[in-house]
């Protein structure tokens, strides 16, 4: 069995994997939540690996899975400033296990290390060099599942050299540049803020707002908690708002208006990616929830006709892959329907694969 830890800023959240079973749940993060886990997975008795999703590795965790022990944790530990209020509890719960259970497998998953390798021009800010050492830049995220999504469409794309825009459309929708499986931009930057809006998250902003709001007589936490938890759709629909009711719900004017600037924002992200990759050949959709986006599918596919993108009629959802375009069309387009657990299973079974096989 594989043991796998995600969070939020509310919940901690796990996942038992036992072949094809996957089994998730969640409690409060101020419950007793290590006796909870204890009891829903008898002990640990079956457990072989225990991996532990990591929202932001900065320029300090390389790989995107690796083992994680009490010699090395301590790098862990110093990831916990790139996004506090995720790091820390990743932090605290692989310390506690890596404690109370030694002998297994921990494994750390990165979500940053596939950007790390980003052009310099594209991950660095204009900001003192200082800084930049200090390890702000642009770190994108979701790299697990952009990787992950590029791989499944390769074989598809009759090209030695692909080109292919890989679009996560989530609550914090991430749009990622892939040449030859390696990334060239990405929306967002060193946090989830910058690029789309989100449900609550104000995405791309003049940066001296920030200090305008505080000249105001804000408090820079309000600020944050303004731009990050009141914005975005909720802000521009005056009540709580997620992607799904911008896309597929009640229609109003506010939440209309809300459609279209997220529809704008996305257009435009892949639009400066094709004139970054020189082109492309495919665009692939990724959720865990394809069927409720496949209209903005649409919409966003209907803004690259002038490329000789063409949708076809009809699309097979029984297919593991689906297939929007037209068979004349210049461009592929593709939809893929993901389960993050199943994905980070994966990323462990491969790094312990490749440990077994040199001997480790």
């Amino acid at each position: 069995m594989i043991l796998l830890f995600d969070s939020d800023t509310v919940n901690l959240h796990w996942c038992k994997v036992q072949g094809e079973i996957l089994t998730e749940e969640k409690c409060s993060l101020r419950s007793d939540w290590s006796q909870t886990v204890a009891k829903s997975t008898n002990n640990f008795e079956k457990i072989e690996s225990i991996g532990y999703f990591l929202h932001h590795g900065g320029e300090i965790i390389k790989k995107p899975a690796s083992f994680l022990s009490a010699q090395n944790i301590k790098e862990l530990e110093k990831c916990v400033g790139f996004l506090p209020e995720y790091n820390d509890i990743t932090a605290k719960t692989a310390g506690y296990y890596i404690d109370i259970l030694p002998n297994l497998s921990h494994i750390l998953l990165c979500d940053t290390a596939f950007f790390l390798d980003l052009p310099a021009e594209v991950s660095s800010y204009a900001v003192p060099y200082q800084l930049s050492d200090k390890g702000i830049r642009r770190t994108g995220r979701f790299g697990l599942f952009h990787s992950w999504a590029s791989k499944q469409i390769k074989p598809l794309i009759k090209k030695s050299s692909q080109r292919i825009i890989c679009v996560h459309l989530d609550e914090h929708t991430n749009i990622t540049a892939v040449k030859d499986g390696l990334p060239v931009d990405s929306s967002m930057g060193f946090t989830p803020t910058e690029g789309i809006l989100s449900g609550t998250s104000c995405g791309d902003i003049d940066p001296t707002i920030i200090f305008y709001l505080h000249s105001m007589g804000m408090r820079f936490e309000q600020i944050n908690q303004l731009l990050s938890s009141q914005s975005g759709f909720t802000a521009l629909t005056g009540e709580k708002t997620d992607l799904f009711e911008v896309i597929s719900g009640k229609r109003n004017v506010k939440k209309d208006f809300a459609r279209e600037i997220y529809l704008y924002n996305v257009v435009k992200y892949i639009g400066s990616f094709i004139s970054m990759l020189g082109g492309l050949d495919a665009i692939v959709f990724f959720s865990e929830n394809l069927e409720q986006f496949q209209p903005i599918i649409g919409d966003v596919c209907k803004k690259f006709e002038f490329l000789g993108l063409k949708l076809q009629g009809q699309i097979d959802k029984k297919q593991q892959i689906w297939n929007f375009a037209d068979k004349t069309s210049d461009i592929k387009v593709f939809g893929l329907k993901i389960n993050k657990w199943r994905i980070l299973a994966s990323q462990i079974e491969v790094l312990r694969r490749k440990a077994s096989q040199s001997g480790k």
